[in-house]
């Protein structure tokens, strides 16, 4: 008796699809950088921007999206690190990255 349990609680673990150790794939960049954007959000929300922006750029760094750099820009804007905002303002809309969305939104915070 025993020993149908045992084979029918295995036989459920393969069936539900319970990841192994062995099979589990490891975690893809675009997914580790979502991860990481959103603990940036987390910090640029309790107002510790420099935190925000050096995880936004690590965002950046594993998955080139504009969002990550626009976060990046407007947490260091947040921190008073114009300089660093401009560079990275000035980056996106280099790479045409985001469209004309980011752009000019961009350009904008670039006037101010």
């Amino acid at each position: 008796m025993r020993h149908a349990l045992n084979a029918l609680a295995a036989a459920l673990v393969l069936i539900s699809g319970a990841p192994r150790t062995a099979d589990a794939a490891p975690p893809q960049p675009a997914d580790e950088a979502r991860v990481v954007a959103k603990q940036a959000l987390e910090f640029y929300f309790q107002k510790k921007y420099r935190v925000a922006a050096e995880l936004y750029h690590r965002a950046t760094a594993l998955d080139p999206l504009p969002d990550y750099l626009y976060g990046a820009a407007r947490a260091l804007h947040g921190a008073g690190d114009l300089r660093g905002a401009i560079k990275d303002y000035e980056a996106l809309l280099a790479a045409g990255a985001g469209g004309e969305a980011y752009a000019a939104k961009a350009r904008h915070h670039l006037a101010d």
